[in-house]
């Protein structure tokens, strides 16, 4: 595995990089703005994320994971490094099980016990979080975030900047609109469009997004 730079060190960062560690990777050090240490034992904070040369000073090897939680914070900071696709890992933990007829896209992560079944997508920079579950041909965009234990059903599609909560749970073909976030628990039966929330069982959309 290849050495790899954990940018972001907030609480999402801890468990993308015992994840990475799990995984096999040599992690060389946090990046961040706002933090002064790393957010675990045993490692240091490099630089900051603004701090382009450090950054792109590094050996071309080394590759990057942005762990952060939020998406559109996420997104930003990957336009905001501006590093060709090639330079992200995708960070798979070790106990998640991904068929070898899915694929993931660089600088994703799957964590711990999370099930990515056969036929599956997931775009760039997208978060399947812990124990979550997506069956087979599903589609995840980039810099979407399935939250724990939701449970996605055949062919669901999540379009790009989607959040969908704790303990969503989506029947087979439905679609969750680019930039929306389904509340915790909700059931997703019918099509969400963009940019709204939606929550409940069934989960309906209560206000628009900007």
């Amino acid at each position: 595995m290849a050495d790899i730079i954990i940018v972001g060190a907030g609480g999402h960062s801890k468990v993308v990089a015992d994840a990475a560690a799990r995984a096999g990777f040599t992690i060389k050090g946090f990046v961040d703005d706002r933090a002064n240490t790393a957010p675990l034992p045993g490692y240091r904070l490099i630089g900051s994320i603004t701090d382009l040369a450090n950054v792109r000073s590094l050996d071309g090897a080394v590759k990057f994971v942005v762990a952060i939680g939020d998406n559109r914070a996420r997104m930003q900071v990957v336009e905001e490094l501006a590093l060709p696709a090639g330079r992200y890992a995708a960070v798979i933990d070790p106990s998640a099980v991904v068929s070898r007829y899915a694929s993931i896209a660089e600088g994703s992560v799957v964590l711990q016990g999370a099930i990515v079944n056969a036929g599956a997508e997931v775009g760039q920079h997208a978060i399947l979080n812990t124990g979550c579950t997506v069956d087979h041909d599903c589609r995840i965009g980039d810099c979407a975030h399935v939250s724990p234990g939701a449970n996605l059903a055949g062919g669901v599609v999540v379009g790009e900047g989607a959040h969908l909560g704790i303990g969503t749970c989506a029947i087979p073909g439905c679609s969750i609109g680019a930039w929306s976030v389904v509340g915790a628990g909700a059931a997703v039966v019918r099509d969400i469009p963009v940019k709204c929330v939606a929550v409940g069982i069934p989960a309906k959309v209560v206000r628009a997004l900007p």
